[in-house]
């Protein structure tokens, strides 16, 4: 029995030795899919102090092809779609159908639709950047600023940290009285 036990150890040594020991490669294949995850809150912290939420519909993080056929992937490492974004420092709510976040940046483009929600007024643009490093929100397109009381249009947006707006381009204002 125990002759029985050492040959069959001896076989299976010598089986996996010759199986290691051939030349050829064996090659893995890859397969690369998006990762997806649905009805998701992003928070953005700095120095442990909330930057920013958002509540995010759908994300998809794009394999590394995906990302390399992007045209866009100058800008994002996440895609994301009916985006609510909250800045509650400066009572401000962003609402977009889609965008992009930088994960190692914490900053987020969104486009598409998008309607902010500001005190007593309202924001439509086309496109709008949020750099956390500088904590600059800036527009591209044209730019409506709206309540009751007034309509002010323009070509571009950019706030500043201290929540100062400037309106730049073609800037129309009309006045309800």
């Amino acid at each position: 029995m125990k002759t029985i036990i050492l040959i069959s150890l001896l076989v299976i040594t010598s089986l996996f030795y010759i199986f290691l020991s051939r030349d050829e490669k064996i090659e893995m294949i890859k397969v690369e899919t998006d990762a997806t995850m649905e009805d998701v809150t992003i928070i953005n912290k700095k120095d442990a102090v909330i930057m920013w939420s958002a509540h995010v519909a759908k994300i998809i993080q794009p394999s590394k092809s995906a990302k390399s056929a992007r045209s866009d992937n100058n800008y994002g490492d996440i895609i994301l779609s009916d985006i609510k974004l909250n800045f509650k420092d400066k009572h401000l709510i962003l609402n977009a159908k889609n965008g992009f976040y930088d994960i190692n940046k914490g900053s987020i483009r969104l486009s598409d639709d998008i309607t902010a929600n500001f005190k007593d007024f309202t924001i439509t643009a086309d496109t709008v950047d949020w750099d956390s490093e500088s904590l600059i929100l800036c527009t591209s397109g044209s730019v409506k600023i709206f309540s009751e009381k007034f309509l002010i249009t323009g070509d571009s947006l950019c706030s500043s940290p201290d929540n100062k707006i400037r309106l730049v381009g073609n800037v129309r204002a009309s006045f309800f009285i």
